[in-house]
């Protein structure tokens, strides 16, 4: 059963989603950022893809999973976020899509 997450855009910095399509489907990623204008979200991992290189993707081929942690919510707003917290964050919902 998928966790009910609220879907407005503006709620979307910080939740997990699993990628859809492109070489990297089938893996979680965090939501650092967002281009509403264009449709497109920015995705990092902390490992695949690090916070200084997000991966630009379009909102329809990412589905949000869940929720981060309120202190990676906060720190993607404000720009604090690192590699070890998005991994952190990952953790527990990687083991569980092997």
């Amino acid at each position: 059963m998928t966790p009910k997450v609220d879907t407005a855009p503006d709620t979307w910095v910080g939740s997990i989603v699993l990628s859809l399509a492109g070489r990297d489907r089938k893996r979680l990623f965090v939501i650092v950022s967002l281009d509403e204008v264009n449709g497109y979200v920015y995705v990092a991992d902390g490992k695949l893809r690090q916070i200084q290189h997000p991966k630009k993707k379009k909102s329809k081929h990412v589905k949000i999973v869940d929720r981060a942690p309120s202190e990676v919510c906060e720190a993607c707003r404000s720009g604090r976020i690192t590699n070890r917290m998005l991994r952190e964050a990952l953790a527990p919902l990687s083991s569980n899509l092997r």
